[in-house]
């Protein structure tokens, strides 16, 4: 193999590894987040299952709806566009006071899923 298909190789393979990283980090940070959920709320169990449950169902929905457009337009158009709008989505300025975390949204890491 040629030296430039070698590092072609290699940078597919970190841009995939990427994708999967901002996947993982965008599902840790809802667990991160319980314990902040159930001192400043009081939530309860139950409430955090539900939590966690909601972000599952509307993370499977996105990946669904990502997916169709991924056949669409093209999966790396999707999985560019995935990381993008993962990428922006803390830079944007918020209307909160305070300065705690965002809340993720699925739809990001659903396009970067079903883009690989």
């Amino acid at each position: 193999m040629s030296t430039a298909n070698m590092k072609r190789k290699r940078l597919i393979l970190i841009s995939l590894l990427l994708a999967a990283f901002v996947i993982n980090l965008d599902t840790t940070i809802v667990n991160v987040a319980l314990p902040t959920l159930v001192r400043e709320l009081h939530a309860s169990n139950s409430q955090l299952q539900w939590v966690v449950d909601a972000f599952n169902l509307l993370f499977a929905a996105s990946v669904l709806a990502a997916g169709s457009l991924s056949d669409r337009f093209g999966r790396k158009g999707m999985l560019l566009a995935g990381l993008s709008v993962f990428g922006r989505a803390p830079a944007q300025p918020t209307a909160r006071s305070d300065d705690s975390a965002e809340t993720p949204s699925p739809g990001s890491p659903a396009a970067i899923v079903a883009s690989s």
